[in-house]
């Protein structure tokens, strides 16, 4: 049986473990998942959930230090580069 995001993402927090919260809100054009999707990242490299998988995902492990520490609440925009 699959836990529940929030379930997860609470047993992160109760370690106090650090976590990358992302969520879809907004897109244009097609894309893998629409508004609402969300992944938790953590420092250890453990991911529950997903935003689509992909260059998306990848750009925020790359980025993950620059968001940690210290923390913060922050609202990002990543757009994916269009081919023309």
């Amino acid at each position: 049986m699959k836990k529940d995001f929030f379930i997860s993402l609470f047993e992160f927090l109760e370690k106090k473990q650090p976590v990358l919260l992302a969520t879809i809100i907004s897109q244009h054009g097609s894309s893998p998942r629409g508004i609402g999707a969300r992944m938790a990242l953590t420092t250890n490299g453990h991911q529950i959930g997903t935003i689509g998988g992909g260059r998306l995902e990848a750009i925020l492990q790359e980025r993950f230090e620059e968001f940690y520490p210290p923390p913060q609440k922050v609202i990002g925009k990543i757009a994916s580069p269009v081919s023309a």
